[in-house]
């Protein structure tokens, strides 16, 4: 079994998830995680949705394939939906396999300035543990929700192994700005200069109207359509990559998998 290449404490809160699900990993990531909150990538551009999955995720796996681009999906646990359901797994296994990265959203879509350092990690370890039995993969990027993470919580997150990324265009949707403006605050972008826009994917006009209108243009302006990960050039997608798991009764969204603080 390969060795993490995490700092001493984040490894020791991955020894401690892989000893809680009774799995073995195949491959570690290498450390390269940024310190503070990155708010922008080095290069091109990174299309990112927050509060994956939901019912167009599959919508947006096809439209990413037919333009030959890469998504960066942020994912709750038990926001919109249990992640645990049938069509949420069989979404991000998609996902997943077409080379889009899968970051952490939190478990419950909390506020993070919010929560004690226990109930932060017991977020954090809750969509992990999900995202391993699902996928096989440990994310080491998160998005912290409503964009909120002071300076202990992003100590704190960097110190379980994670690069913590916010925007720097937001395209309006969850505030009510309508699909035309949204196009337009992000048709603004001027090649070369770098963009990581933010999206929410339980906003319809955003997967069927922006997102279809913004790839092929992105893309006509000079621009590649990467991940996060690959547009900050260096940066760790995973710190722990391994095999799915097989469903069983602990895939489950109840009462044991639910703190008290999540929240939409």
């Amino acid at each position: 079994m390969p060795s993490l290449k995490l700092p001493p404490l984040a490894a020791a809160v991955q020894k401690n998830l892989l000893t809680r699900i009774g799995e073995p990993f195949n491959v570690s990531a290498p450390n390269s995680t940024r310190v503070g909150v990155i708010t922008n990538c080095d290069t091109d551009v990174a299309y990112s949705f927050d509060d994956a999955p939901y019912i167009w995720h599959q919508e947006l796996n096809q439209l990413f394939a037919q333009n030959n681009a890469k998504a960066t999906f942020f994912v709750n646990g038990n926001n919109w939906g249990c992640i645990y359901s049938p069509e949420n797994v069989k979404a991000l296994q998609d996902s997943y396999a077409a080379g889009h990265l899968i970051g952490s959203h939190t478990w419950g879509h909390v506020h993070m300035d919010e929560m004690t350092p226990q109930e932060l990690d017991e977020q954090m370890d809750l969509i992990e543990e999900a995202l391993w039995k699902i996928l096989g993969i440990v994310p080491a990027v998160v998005r912290p929700p409503y964009g909120e993470a002071n300076a202990q919580v992003v100590a704190q997150l960097n110190a379980r192994g994670y690069t913590v990324v916010t925007w720097d265009v937001d395209s309006g949707d969850s505030v009510g700005v309508v699909a035309a403006d949204s196009i337009a605050r992000l048709q603004a972008f001027k090649y070369p200069q770098p963009h990581m826009p933010l999206n929410h994917e339980m906003y319809q006009s955003s997967v069927d109207t922006v997102a279809p209108a913004m790839l092929p243009y992105l893309k006509k302006q000079g621009y590649k359509m990467l991940t996060i990960a690959q547009c900050l050039n260096g940066v760790a997608p995973y710190k722990i990559v391994g095999k799915p798991q097989q469903r069983d009764e602990t895939w489950t969204c109840g009462k044991d998998h639910a703190p008290p603080s999540a929240s939409r």
